[in-house]
């Protein structure tokens, strides 16, 4: 309690001293939701820290669980000119001895006659022509007005069922009409119909197409370790599993070797940047922990959550996962807690235990579909933290709420200091006059008993 306050003789009162500790005594439960508040905030602040690294870490659980999460899979080929070879974490390894004796063309078929220009001169009139396919699929191009060469290859292009590209090609002054086949492979070769017309008498030459293609339409063939293989595109599924080849180049005489062999640099990678995100995670962890036990209240080191969050990663990466794989535990391959508490990757026991077992590696990530093994528990149990109703959101909303509530009991109560504050004024105001007054008839009656005094 502070010292009173005297008035002597209605002199020497500050009513402001007076006011601001009368208010600064009356602000106390104010300054409490205050300090209350800004505690909240940070926690607010804690929570998005907590949402950002648990967003990170969950990314790379996702990538270890996925199809190809051990990737796994180098390639060397003898000629890229020729062909190129892409695989999946699952082609099998191995040699393979490739000749590429075609590729996968579209029929090219061009005008049998000729022009001197491509915008002038007519070359029908009317008609139509239509463009059958081995796939029993046909368009069908009418004229029904004067047109020249580029005219008709107008009017091919429009129509999408004619399935073939027009164009005008030069050669030597002259121009003549090129229809090429929107898809390749022998059984997507065509035939023309030509029912166009000229009018007589005018002098004008119908066109005519070739009887003989400028390219017949051809399926890509590969002869992969001794196998023919043939596809309508010069992508070729099937010659190695888990793989596709991408024909570049005819090479019938060439033996281009295509070796796959195993590579773990890919799961490497994704191991250490999985460890790498959980050790991030579990340091802001401590670090909220370490706080609420100094005292603090502007943490997140009390909340169950953080508790259960810890316990439900730390037992996912050490309990014994059954997926029919070689492999149980994480710490098998290497991925394991050390004595500080921090998870590490002895990459050299990945290679020695898993080098040769991509296959059952993947197993122990995700078992059969993903939801299994060890990421892919991790991944269906952080998503219960993650997703949209889920521990963190809902612990941020209610958060939030709070911060809503203090926000307006703030505002009200601050708005009753500031009533209280002027009603004092008021007061003391009135006080300071009274004194003011009284002062003056002090004033006045000492002036009167010096003018009555006795001799």
């Amino acid at each position: 309690m502070g010292s009173a306050i005297t008035l002597s003789n209605f002199n020497g009162i500050d009513f402001s001293v007076i006011l601001n500790a009368v208010m600064q005594q009356e602000r106390q439960p104010l300054v409490a939701l205050q300090t209350q508040r800004a505690a909240l905030s940070k926690q607010g602040y804690a929570f998005t820290g907590l949402a950002s690294d648990v967003a990170s870490l969950q990314s790379k659980i996702a990538d270890l669980s996925a199809a190809d999460g051990v990737g796994g899979r180098t390639v060397h080929n003898s000629d890229t000119s020729a062909l190129t070879v892409d695989v999946t974490s699952t082609a099998a390894v191995g040699t393979y001895d490739i000749q590429v004796k075609e590729l996968a063309r579209a029929q090219v078929t061009a005008s049998a006659n000729t022009y001197g220009d491509k915008d002038l001169t007519i070359v029908a009139t009317g008609g139509t022509l239509r463009i059958d396919h081995g796939d029993l699929s046909y368009g069908t191009v009418s004229i029904g007005s004067d047109v020249t060469l580029q005219g008709l290859a107008d009017a091919i292009n429009a129509n999408d069922e004619a399935g073939v590209y027009a164009s005008v090609a030069q050669a030597s002054g002259q121009y003549q009409l090129v229809l090429t086949g929107k898809k390749t492979g022998e059984a997507n070769d065509f035939t023309l119909t030509n029912s166009l017309t000229v009018r007589e008498g005018e002098g004008l030459t119908r066109v005519e197409f070739s009887a003989i293609n400028a390219a017949e339409a051809t399926d890509a063939k590969v002869v992969a370790n001794g196998i023919t293989i043939t596809s309508d595109t010069n992508i070729i599924e099937g010659a190695i599993p888990g793989g596709s080849i991408n024909v570049i180049k005819k090479a019938p005489d060439t033996s281009i070797t295509v070796t796959i062999e195993q590579d773990l640099s890919a799961v490497k990678g994704r191991l250490n940047a999985f460890v790498t995100s959980f050790n991030e995670l579990m340091t802001f962890m401590d670090e909220q922990t370490a706080a609420a036990r100094e005292g603090k209240t502007d943490n997140l080191g009390r909340d169950g959550m953080l508790r259960g969050l810890r316990s439900t990663l730390r037992e996912a990466l050490n309990a014994s996962h059954s997926t029919g794989s070689s492999f149980s535990y994480a710490s098998e391959v290497g991925l394991m807690f050390e004595r500080t508490g921090k998870l590490s990757l002895d990459e050299t026991r990945l290679e020695d235990t898993a080098g040769d077992k991509l296959s059952d590696l993947l197993k122990l990530f995700r078992g059969s579909d993903g939801t299994t093994g060890v990421f892919g528990t991790l991944e269906s149990a952080i998503e219960q933290y993650t997703k949209a109703g889920g521990l963190v959101p809902s612990a941020q909303e209610r958060l939030t709420a709070q911060e809503a509530n203090l926000d307006m009991r703030i505002a009200a109560l601050q708005a009753r200091l500031d009533l209280r504050q002027l009603a004092l004024q008021q007061e003391y105001t009135a006080t300071e006059l009274l004194l003011s007054q009284l002062n003056s008839q002090r004033s006045a009656l000492t002036s009167l008993s010096s003018s009555y005094s006795l001799v």
